[in-house]
């Protein structure tokens, strides 16, 4: 089961929206989160859910229509996005330049980068401003351009990288508008529904945009470590944001770990 043991510094009553409640990771958060006594609702989307929860991350009018669903009982809390893919019917990991095929690009990229940044689009500015909120979003470590020392899975690699550059520019602005809120990205460790030993909890930490501090250890290889900062850090400047999709592999001391 997933642990969520800091929302003590969401207000309570907190109004959670999960996009991805199809899939492993998401229908088990939205489930822990549904039973913490913080919580005052989930809205749980899916592409498989009656409307107006269902939604599709190549059509902008669902995502829309699922945003304003959630908004109409007021501002969102927490807003988390636990969709992906890594291979389909035509879609497989490349293990060479060869392989390269742009109907594979195009569909890594709609549903790794540009829905999750639709979602963005639709939901950001409905977070709370009275108090902490947070957007998070699933990203993976093999999006991280620095830590990329084995190659292949070229379209999952590109696309997990393009969207930390566009959770990373959702972040700057985000600080400049709702100072209280997060924007992160999220590396989960590698995990299957079912097995525990896998799942090593999910918490987002109190932490305010406008403040740049590294976290003190890694952590990154939880299912959720979040960036601890909207703005980002770079270790050995105290600026920047890490290459690394795994927010918090590049700390020093700390010891990346592979997936």
């Amino acid at each position: 089961m997933i642990d969520v043991p800091l929302l003590e510094s969401f207000a309570p009553g907190l109004r959670a929206l999960v996009f991805g409640v199809g899939g492993g990771i998401g229908a088990a958060f939205a489930a822990e989160l549904g039973t913490h006594p913080r919580v005052g609702h989930v809205y749980a989307a899916a592409r498989s859910a009656e409307a107006p929860w269902r939604f599709d991350l190549r059509d902008e009018a669902s995502i829309a229509a699922v945003a304003a669903a959630a908004a109409a009982d007021g501002p969102l809390d927490l807003v988390f996005v636990a969709t992906g893919v890594l291979h389909g019917p035509a879609l497989r990991p490349e293990k060479s330049w060869r392989s390269l095929d742009a109907a594979a690009l195009a569909e890594a990229f709609a549903i790794n980068a540009t829905g999750p940044a639709l979602i963005a689009k639709h939901t950001l500015g409905l977070l709370r401003r009275d108090a902490k909120s947070a957007f998070a979003c699933l990203s993976a470590r093999v999006g991280s351009i620095e830590d990329n020392r084995l190659g292949g899975w070229h379209a999952y690699r590109a696309s997990k990288a393009a969207l930390n550059m566009l959770i990373r520019s959702c972040a700057v602005e985000l600080r400049q508008r709702n100072p209280q809120a997060l924007c992160v990205a999220l590396h989960p460790a590698p995990w299957t529904p079912g097995s525990p030993s896998r799942s090593r909890g999910m918490s987002i930490r109190s932490s305010s945009s406008r403040r740049r501090r590294p976290p003190a250890r890694c952590s990154a290889c939880s299912i959720a470590s979040p960036l601890r900062t909207a703005g980002g850090w770079s270790p050995g400047t105290g600026r920047g944001y890490p290459s690394s999709a795994c927010h918090g592999c590049n700390a020093p001391g700390s010891r990346p770990a592979r997936r």
